[in-house]
């Protein structure tokens, strides 16, 4: 494929992607894509078997790309604290001390942009010593991760917690994103 766009994605190779018929997470999934076979300057077959299969010549066991409700953020944070960045080489700096992290809590809490919360984050990565999954699960995926840590995306975790932990401290208004 010569320059692929994600539309180009979608239409001609439908097994890269996730399954179902939601057309935005097919999207969503073909975006990915794109990103990983620029950053990593390979080609989308190559990315496509990455994301699918797992394992490469750097050292990764394999590569899992998914959606996380605010609320599991929020739970996972709530539960385990700041030991889930101990390995991000940042700091929280501030719900209102920052203007993204201001940014991320208006998102969240404005009822016309926060279901589009997903398309307006460019994601949190995380790392673990160990990834389990059921393989037979058709949705709603439950994963068991072991020694989790996020390296990129603690700002948006962190602002997620407060915002939320405000929200349900009747401190700001509801966000229409929580499930």
């Amino acid at each position: 494929m010569d320059n692929p766009n994600i539309f180009d994605i979608v239409e001609d190779h439908p097994e890269w992607l996730p399954e179902g018929s939601d057309i935005n997470k097919k999207k969503s999934g073909a975006f990915v894509l794109l990103c990983i076979s620029t950053c990593l300057e390979m080609p989308l077959e190559e990315a496509a078997e990455l994301i699918t299969e797992g394992g490469n010549d750097a050292g990764v066991d394999g590569l899992h790309v998914g959606e996380v409700e605010d609320g599991e953020i929020h739970r996972l944070f709530d539960d385990h604290g700041d030991k889930l960045l101990e390995r991000n080489i940042r700091r929280y700096l501030g719900l209102h001390t920052n203007r993204v992290n201001t940014a991320i809590h208006e998102t969240l809490c404005d009822p016309k942009r926060s279901d589009k919360f997903y398309f307006y984050n460019n994601g949190i990565t995380v790392v673990c010593d160990k990834f389990d999954y059921n393989a037979f699960q058709k949705s709603d995926y439950k994963v068991q991760l072991k020694n989790m840590q996020v390296i990129n995306g603690g700002q948006t975790c962190k602002t997620i917690q407060e915002t939320l932990n405000g929200v349900l401290s009747g401190i700001v208004g509801e966000s229409t994103f929580r499930k």
